[in-house]
């Protein structure tokens, strides 16, 4: 069954809506479409049809009687027989209302506009709070306590426990538009608000997972909040945000998250790991193995009135999106009914008419289409390094006291003449290990970040090296791994377990450039603590300092990365008194500014220096390819 829905004309790539009351029946077999025998419904302003049970469709929404006073309407359709009844309308007219089952007979509706004003729909109506229960068993209406917000922009969705979770977006008449979220419990008769929801995060649609959970999808509405894009000469997208920061370029999505999972048990949300790009008015899947399907959409960040032809999936298990597959048209605002033989149908909603001019402009999409969701190809558990939680954030790693100490040398020397010889012999070597461990992360929490790298490579000077990296962060964790050798690049895709091989461009990044001279040059403060005893191998341990401006412009290629303040980093080496190599390189400190403060560990370990490290060439799949 499609029911209602809205039509409209374009103008500017703007949809101009009206409102439509007619209800249609597709029958997959011969996927053809059939309209439902003509009745008062055509006229009434209904939204949210919902199914009392298997065989009764319900409607409700206002009609004009006879005196064109606006009163309540409400109809019930045979899903056999197609054949209409009327039942008691909602006592308080409401137009486009929201419904939702409540499991026990009676169904909720809540939201929409009022329509009983002297103006028509389209001169923006106020919005309403109102909420009211019809009993489908007795054909009679009760009033409910009324919602916390007014909208007319909603999602309901029925928990497991009984309760419903609306989340939509405020109806505020000056200022921003805010979205909200709460929950009805029918048993109290109240609304709770949802107070850990990011107002500044507009959704656009939600799902309930085989677990309880919610999987909301929206992004950032550009167009209905108070926030201000300004392009500056030589400077990225600069989006000027209601608490007075500001965030440049694609940060944006880091901020917004286009997805998130929330726990009605925990009341917590979760950021869903993987989209790429904003991804509103998509439709949302649930399929019958506990993914879902997230299909088509718009990019709210777009100039243009962007439409996706592409899709997502969603893996509860690893909470990440997968490329799913793509469309035969760009859509939006559209609806996705799963059939019985595992097809998925898209009807209707926003697409793009190409003109003879060849000019795309956004229209009414009268377009049906299905997607076979039996080929679409099972999610590869994201791999997870050994002994490397991502769950949580990584735990910051403070640099030891000397354990063990032992005396300086009896002829001293300086730091700055240790460090050089310590360059000069990390220069000589043929081959080593190298470890690196990151651990950046906000602790007071006020803006959230944190971060966690690990680097793992077996290096043959000067230009053969195998490297495993993994990144976490709160939106995004990927491994990569890969082998160089000379001018060619191979990486490892988990996701076919084969080999690729590309041309490289830049020269390899070597670990023992840590040692270099400006390093040195830029380190305050030196002094040899003492000699330590590590692996039963005595070291120089000679502790300085240096600067977060001069740290970040070495190690992410911009001097404010981390901040521009000038605050001072602790750097403790590890240097072997004989041979003068560097075991170990520890790093920590606060770094003040933005996103910070944030707290900074690193450690650098170096190990099987000039030992036998074989670094073969992989077997590829795919010939050497340009990096584009």
């Amino acid at each position: 069954m499609v029911a209602g829905g809205f039509s409209g004309i374009a103008n500017n790539n703007v949809i101009v809506q009206f409102p439509l009351g007619g209800l249609e029946v597709y029958d997959p077999r011969d996927g053809l479409f059939t309209w439902v025998p003509e009745s008062e419904t055509l006229e009434i302003f209904f939204d949210s049809p919902v199914l009392a049970d298997d065989d009764t469709l319900l409607l409700f929404g206002v009609w004009a009687d006879e005196d064109e006073e606006i009163v309540g309407a409400g109809y019930s359709l045979d899903t056999s027989s197609l054949a209409w009844s009327k039942v008691a309308g909602p006592p308080t007219p409401v137009g486009f209302p929201f419904t939702a089952p409540l499991g026990d007979g009676r169904v909720l509706v809540v939201g929409g506009w009022d329509l009983e004003q002297e103006k028509e729909w389209y001169e923006a109506p106020d919005n309403l709070d109102v909420a009211q229960i019809y009993n489908v068993a007795d054909n009679t209406w009760e009033s409910a306590a009324p919602m916390n917000r007014m909208t007319n922009e909603l999602r309901l969705v029925p928990l497991d426990d009984g309760r419903v979770m609306a989340i939509g977006i405020e109806d505020v008449k000056s200022g921003p538009v805010l979205a909200f979220a709460e929950i009805y419990d029918p048993a109290s008769d109240t609304w709770s608000v949802i107070n850990s929801v990011d107002p500044h995060y507009l959704p656009t649609n939600a799902v309930k997972l085989l677990d309880g959970r919610l999987l909301v999808s929206g992004g950032l509405r550009l167009g209905w909040t108070s926030l201000r894009i300004f392009r500056e000469k030589g400077e990225l997208n600069r989006v000027a945000l209601p608490d007075g920061r500001f965030y440049y370029g694609r940060r944006i999505a880091e901020v917004f998250p286009d997805a998130k999972v929330y726990d009605p048990s925990a009341d917590t949300w979760t950021a869903v790991k993987g989209m790429q790009g904003a991804r509103n008015f998509s439709s949302m899947t649930l399929l019958p193995d506990g993914r879902v399907l997230l299909a088509g959409g718009e990019d709210p960040t777009a100039e243009d009135y962007q439409l996706y032809s592409t899709s997502a999936v969603f893996d509860p298990e690893s909470n990440s999106l997968s490329d799913g597959p793509s469309l035969a048209e760009r859509r939006s605002n559209h609806t996705a009914t799963l059939l019985p033989d595992g097809r998925l149908l898209l009807v209707g909603g926003i697409g793009v008419w190409v003109s003879p001019t060849e000019q795309e402009e956004v229209y009414p999409l009268d377009a049906v289409e299905t997607i076979d969701t039996s080929l679409i190809p099972e999610m590869l558990p994201p791999s997870t390094p050994e002994e490397f939680n991502a769950a949580v954030p990584c735990e910051l790693t403070p640099i030891p006291a000397p354990v063990g100490l032992l005396p300086p040398a009896a002829t001293p020397q300086s730091a700055e003449a240790i460090l050089d010889a310590a360059q000069e012999a990390m220069d000589g070597l043929d081959s080593y290990h190298f470890e690196m461990d990151l651990a950046a992360k906000d602790e007071d929490g006020v803006s959230g970040f944190w971060s966690c790298e690990r680097l793992v490579m077996d290096f043959l000077v000067p230009d053969r090296f195998h490297q495993v990296y993994w990144s976490h962060k709160p939106t995004i964790e990927f491994e990569v791994r890969s082998t160089t050798i000379g001018e060619t690049v191979y990486i490892f895709s988990p996701e076919t377990s084969e080999w690729r091989s590309y041309s490289r461009r830049n020269p390899p990044s070597n670990p023992t450039d840590l040692m270099d001279d400006h390093v040195i040059l830029n380190l305050v403060d030196s002094s040899i603590e003492g000699t330590e005893s590590l692996g039963g191998v005595e070291h120089y341990r000679i502790s300085g300092k240096l600067s977060s401006e001069f740290f970040s412009s070495v190690f992410f290629g911009s001097p404010s990365f981390l901040g521009t303040e000038e605050v001072q980093l602790l750097l403790v080496f590890w240097v072997g008194t004989e041979d003068s190599l560097v075991s170990k390189i520890s790093v920590e400190g606060e770094i003040v500014g933005e996103p910070g403060p944030v707290r900074v560990s690193f450690s650098f370990e170096f190990s099987a220096f000039d030992e036998d490290i074989v670094i073969g060439v992989p077997a590829v799949s795919v010939a050497p390819t340009p990096v584009s």
